[in-house]
């Protein structure tokens, strides 16, 4: 009882004498990949799981000893910037000394005052003019 109307069109013999009837009887199959889990197949993901993680171990082994190497360095250089760190207290504690300031050419120079006025109380020492 339940057919298809195509099968009693009028136009089904065009249909299938036409170029697009016989395109679409052509059959195109897909490609299937077919994965087959074998005792090869096993030893080949070991093995680049363990290639993988040696690889991996490698460079951690690698970036841990060449942190002692980084921290050589880093004294060494600690140990300059101490000794540059002494150097200039030395140089420092040299000027800031009392004979070096006796002997400096302008304490030499100073003289000592004749008379000395002293200031008490809430004086105004210095003042200011507004003008323009």
């Amino acid at each position: 009882m339940s057919q298809l109307l195509l099968s009693r069109s009028p136009y089904r013999q065009e249909y299938l004498s036409s170029n697009i009837a016989s395109y679409r009887r052509t059959r195109v199959t897909p490609l299937k990949w077919e994965l087959v889990f074998g005792p090869m197949t096993l030893m080949v993901v070991l093995l680049l799981v363990g290639v993988t993680i040696s690889i991996l171990s490698l460079a951690r082994f690698n970036q841990d000893a060449t942190k002692g190497y980084d921290l050589k360095r880093l004294e060494v250089d600690r140990q300059a910037l101490l000794n540059e760190y002494e150097i200039s207290n030395m140089h420092l504690a040299q000027v800031k000394s009392f004979s070096t300031i006796l002997s400096s050419s302008r304490i030499r120079r100073m003289t000592k005052p004749s008379a000395v006025s002293f200031v008490r109380g809430d004086a105004i020492l210095a003042s200011a003019t507004s003008g323009s």
